[in-house]
């Protein structure tokens, strides 16, 4: 997949309130990987937890940390795309955070 642009960086901080976490999945539906949300001040919800792959749960810790943060309070899954969802237990389970799916 030459087209992914492989510096395209894996966390971002949008706003004071938003970070992104790329879920480390590139592909042709997903671009350089699927993004995944932290939302709040300081007990941040996590919005998808990507697509399982191994890298990204150190990715997640390592930007929370940047954050300040010690772990997502929620995770809210949007829907049951396994590259929404596949890291729901390593996010969730580890952290404490309650995940919540509709």
């Amino acid at each position: 997949m030459s087209w992914i642009d492989r510096s395209f960086p894996t966390t971002a901080t949008p706003s004071d309130l938003v970070g992104r976490v790329l879920g480390l999945n590139p592909g042709m539906m997903t671009g350089p990987g699927t993004n995944t949300y932290l939302v709040g001040r300081r007990n941040p919800i996590l919005i998808d937890t990507g697509a399982g792959i191994a890298e990204y749960p150190p990715l997640l810790s390592r930007y929370l940390a940047e954050r300040g943060w010690s772990q997502p309070s929620r995770i809210i899954l949007t829907h049951r795309h396994a590259d929404h969802l596949g890291a729901s237990p390593s996010s969730g389970h580890a952290s404490g955070a309650s995940t919540s799916r509709r």
